[in-house]
């Protein structure tokens, strides 16, 4: 792990309720949205760049990358 990314992975693990290493956002988008291509858009950008796919894991103390398998549902659609 670059030293970024420790650094990040420990203001995590000492306020694992913040939004220090994942931030949320919500969108609204006004007028017609084709929301299958929507979904298949951000599928295809998590599968084209490994960082995406990354979980940090500690083993007795050492910092590990592990590549995630990419789940179909990185967005939630909401009607509103």
């Amino acid at each position: 792990l670059s030293v970024g990314q420790r650094a990040l992975y420990f203001l995590e693990s000492i306020a694992p309720e913040s939004t220090i290493y994942n931030l949320m956002s919500a969108s609204q988008i006004f007028g017609k949205v084709d929301v299958q291509a929507l979904h298949r858009s951000f599928n295809f950008l998590a599968k084209r760049h490994p960082i995406l796919q990354m979980k940090i894991l500690s083993i007795e103390g050492e910092l590990y990358q592990e590549v995630q398998d990419i789940v179909d549902n990185v967005f939630k659609y909401v009607q509103a």
